[in-house]
């Protein structure tokens, strides 16, 4: 038996109706009547076919794709390792700013996922979850301050040696017997030599 060829536009509108048919829950024998309606010419088993041909052909499309995808290197900003993400800074700030304030506002976290969507993420519920919670932990983790630096001591005068002391009076005390000997000596010899005088 010929197999009967159908434009696309038949052909496509064959499928629409059908498929409507069977998403409304209708039989495949109602389909079938449906699908006349829009055109087909075929048996009941033949619209059945057919509409199996198309999901097999969109299957097939879709793995097509899945595969050119996979092959297909992603950029190197666009993904990290394992199922993180690479956001900027501008774009990470704005999303934990919008999911934390959905919570605070107090709206689930499938509200909160919607802001941060609209913010610019890019994952889902259980990610956006472990992502605030982690920039929380990183915000409570206390700065170190650098140590002060130490004041490097300030050198003291260094102190006279104690034998220096003793030298030095030593020689004062030298000094001074010497005068007071030499004084002493001429007031001798003036005193003998008046006494001499008036003898």
């Amino acid at each position: 038996m010929q197999r009967k060829v159908y434009d696309k536009e038949t052909k496509a509108a064959v499928i629409a109706a059908t498929t409507a048919a069977r998403a409304a829950g209708k039989t495949w024998l109602q389909a079938f009547e449906v699908a006349k309606q829009a055109g087909y010419t075929g048996g009941p088993a033949g619209i059945k076919k057919m509409l199996q041909a198309e999901a097999k052909k969109k299957a097939g499309g879709k793995a097509t794709a899945k595969k050119a995808k996979a092959k297909s290197p992603a950029p190197a900003k666009a993904v990290k390792k394992g199922r993180d993400r690479i956001y900027d800074a501008a774009t990470k700030a704005a999303i934990i700013k919008a999911a934390v304030a959905a919570r605070k506002a107090g709206k689930t976290w499938p509200q909160a996922l919607e802001v941060a969507q609209a913010a610019g993420f890019r994952g889902k519920r259980a990610r956006l979850i472990r992502f605030v919670q982690s920039a929380a932990k990183a915000a409570k983790k206390p700065v170190r301050k650098a140590a002060p630096k130490a004041r490097p001591a300030k050198a003291a005068a260094p102190a006279a040696p104690a034998s220096d002391l003793k030298v030095l009076e030593a020689t004062l005390s030298r000094i001074v017997k010497q005068r007071v000997r030499t004084v002493l000596d001429a007031a001798i010899a003036l005193l003998q030599r008046a006494r001499d005088h008036q003898a």
